[in-house]
């Protein structure tokens, strides 16, 4: 009998990210068509990742040939998460009875890793601090994401906004990412 088989075990690079960061499957027919079979299939969620090359098409020479799928993540606004979304395959096209109308099953499961900031840490503590004066040293931040990963950069703005701190306690404060 012949298929369309998505290798989904083999999934390269890991889950992707908002930060762009893909992961690749392959695809492979299982016996040589008389015919060319063009495979079709998009990502079901095209907010947290995009597919390409848009489409495959295997031929007489190149049908057991496994040919390479990349998957995007896409950067969106929220601090959403981690978003779990799918590639879906719908029905080949060729003149290949056979292959016309087959579809590929299962669809490919993928994983697109947060990079959006939710919570700011203070790396660097002031030692003292009196009314009227400096803090010293000076005060240090970093941005995470929502598990504590530590971000270089983002786009969305941050407010902190540090309270009273009687005695030697820690320095706290609440902060925003919006």
């Amino acid at each position: 009998m012949a298929r369309i088989v998505s290798d989904r075990r083999r999934v390269v690079g890991g889950p992707t990210t908002e930060a762009g960061g893909t992961a690749t499957f392959t695809v492979v027919l299982t016996s040589e068509p008389t015919a060319s079979v063009t495979v079709n299939y998009t990502s079901n969620d095209l907010t947290e990742g995009t597919v390409g090359p848009a489409s495959l098409t295997f031929t007489n020479l190149n049908w057991n040939t496994p040919q390479t799928v990349t998957v995007t993540g896409v950067n969106d606004a929220p601090d959403d998460g981690d978003i779990a979304f799918s590639v879906v395959f719908s029905a080949s096209t060729s003149a290949d009875g056979i292959y016309n109308a087959s579809t590929p099953s299962p669809n490919v499961s993928a994983t697109n890793l947060n990079d959006d900031p939710s919570k700011v840490a203070f790396s660097v503590q002031p030692t003292a601090a009196q009314a009227g004066s400096a803090i010293s040293p000076a005060i240090q931040v970093q941005l995470q994401d929502s598990v504590g990963t530590l971000m270089s950069t983002a786009t969305n703005s941050v407010t902190l906004a540090i309270g009273t701190n009687p005695g030697s306690g820690t320095l706290s404060g609440t902060a925003t990412v919006a």
